[in-house]
């Protein structure tokens, strides 16, 4: 029987034991590092919540984008009603459709800058950005303004399109979409509106 050399085994050896030390070591780091990072994060103070101060002001100073009688109740216009879901990636209606034909005029619910005026997938768009940060939209709308301008509420913004010329791929629901987001978050438009306040100041003359 051949025999190796006791010095190939004493070599062997030691780097067995080497190798078992260091899986030791690094095992050892390990779970020290991931302890210390548990109650890192067990003693860490809870974030703070954003103080309510610092939450967005939306102004309910909004008036329906299309003409209607003054005395009318607004949801009387309402073809369809706002869904917002809870998540922006679930289902829902985005938005409220009003009763419009096409041709009608198309008013800025409120003050703002035009944000954009365009096409989006097919569909002619305006969208207006108020100065609380709220953004409007209207959809399917020709636009007589242009990006940037500004607009007062009620100013003619642009026109009913007439959905059944479009393209395959635009927005073929009756009436006009309206629609309202502030961020990253959608709002049912209708809780916008409302009659904005006039200050009186005395004749000083």
């Amino acid at each position: 029987m051949n025999s190796r050399p006791s010095g190939t085994l004493t070599v062997t050896h030691r780097m067995a034991v080497r190798f078992c030390a260091f899986l030791t070591t690094l095992t050892l780091i390990t779970f020290l590092t991931c302890f210390n990072t548990t109650v890192d994060a067990a003693q860490a103070p809870p974030p703070h919540p954003i103080p309510a101060s610092d939450a967005p002001t939306i102004s309910a100073t909004h008036r329906l984008p299309i003409a209607h009688a003054p005395s009318s109740d607004p949801t009387d216009e309402v073809l369809l009603p706002a869904e917002i879901p809870d998540q922006n990636w679930n289902r829902g209606h985005r938005g409220v459709d009003l009763k419009a034909n096409p041709g009608d005029a198309v008013l800025a619910s409120r003050g703002g800058t035009v944000y954009y005026a365009g096409v989006v997938v097919g569909t002619p768009t305006i969208s207006v950005l108020h100065s609380d940060g709220l953004r409007t939209t209207y959809q399917p709308v020709t636009a007589t303004v242009r990006r940037g301008q500004a607009v007062r509420r009620g100013e003619q913004i642009g026109t009913v399109a007439d959905a059944s010329l479009l393209g395959q791929h635009a927005r073929k629901s009756p009436g006009l979409s309206w629609g309202a987001k502030i961020d990253e978050r959608y709002i049912d438009p209708m809780t916008l509106l409302g009659t904005p306040h006039v200050r009186l100041y005395p004749d000083e003359r």
